[in-house]
């Protein structure tokens, strides 16, 4: 991500995990769904953040790496301790330094919205996973947003986490098709913005 994005997520990466404590009821049922997908699985996770899904599902993977852009989020997660089969890198989902076809599955959580270049990352994301792969990919998404959700939209603004895209629960899942990915679950979680928790596979090459 661009300079001004890593300032974002590196100042707050100390505080993140606390501020995140309203979300835990949504995290808990995002994690509820994933831990059935990764079950002895090699799995891959975009935007970890502090870990805060990592920590949870890994334990169930066969080997995870957990991945941000933001060093300081990643030295927050290792702050924790760690499952023995994952391990936090540091990278950016733009240009991943994995071979290609690699993972079983790739995570990637209420980051795509925030995500500049996001066509390189997706890109990336088809390139490292295998063909018969998962994405599991919820996000946030613009439907039926109470006005504490407009609020919870403009705080983030003004702290700096500015959407690059704000997509309804239809467009957001004609966004993945277009960048090459099927989806075969979709799901809306409640949150203060809801979530659309959705499962992808790769659409078959002609």
């Amino acid at each position: 991500m661009p300079n001004k994005q890593h300032n974002v997520w590196d100042y707050l990466a100390p505080v993140y995990r606390l501020a995140m404590r309203p979300s835990r009821p949504l995290y808990a049922a995002i994690c509820q769904r994933i831990i059935p997908k990764v079950k002895g699985k090699k799995v891959l996770e975009l935007g970890a953040g502090p870990g805060m899904i990592a920590m949870e599902v890994a334990n169930f993977s066969r080997k995870m790496i957990a991945t941000d852009s933001s060093r300081q989020m990643i030295a927050e997660a290792e702050k924790k301790r760690t499952p023995a089969n994952l391990c936090f890198q540091v990278a950016d989902a733009r240009a991943l330094p994995y071979d290609n076809e690699q993972f079983d599955v790739v995570i990637i959580a209420n980051t795509l919205h925030v995500m500049p270049d996001v066509h390189l990352a997706l890109a990336e994301i088809a390139r490292v996973l295998k063909a018969e792969g998962l994405l599991i990919a919820p996000n946030f998404i613009q439907e039926k947003l109470s006005l504490r959700a407009k609020l919870r939209y403009q705080l983030y603004q003004i702290l700096g986490i500015g959407f690059q895209r704000f997509l309804t629960a239809q467009e957001y899942m004609d966004f993945l098709q277009e960048h090459g990915f099927c989806t075969q679950i979709s799901e809306l979680l409640p949150s203060v913005i809801p979530v659309l928790y959705i499962e992808a596979n790769k659409k078959a090459q002609n």
